[in-house]
């Protein structure tokens, strides 16, 4: 049996441990198959998005490097000045 560090979490355990097994209708069991198939198709959709913002954030990032560093330089004479 494992050990809990807290007694409010081994009640808990117990308490999942004690409750009966879930049943579930047929339709129960095709609207949950029908979830997991339409989210496994949205994922890759998902995905690209993100490849893309990740692709637009870098090239932004590369395209004003040169402007940031031009203006950090510009801060930096006028301090040494």
């Amino acid at each position: 049996m494992p050990s809990y560090g807290d007694p409010e979490e081994a009640e808990v355990a117990n308490l999942l441990e004690a409750m009966p097994p879930v049943v579930l209708g047929e339709v129960a069991k095709r609207r949950i198959y029908a979830r997991v198939c339409s989210r496994r198709l949205a994922g890759p959709r998902s995905a690209w998005a993100r490849v893309l913002a990740a692709i637009a954030l870098v090239g932004g990032v590369i395209l004003c490097a040169p402007m940031v560093l031009r203006w950090l330089i510009g801060i930096i004479g006028k301090l040494l000045e």
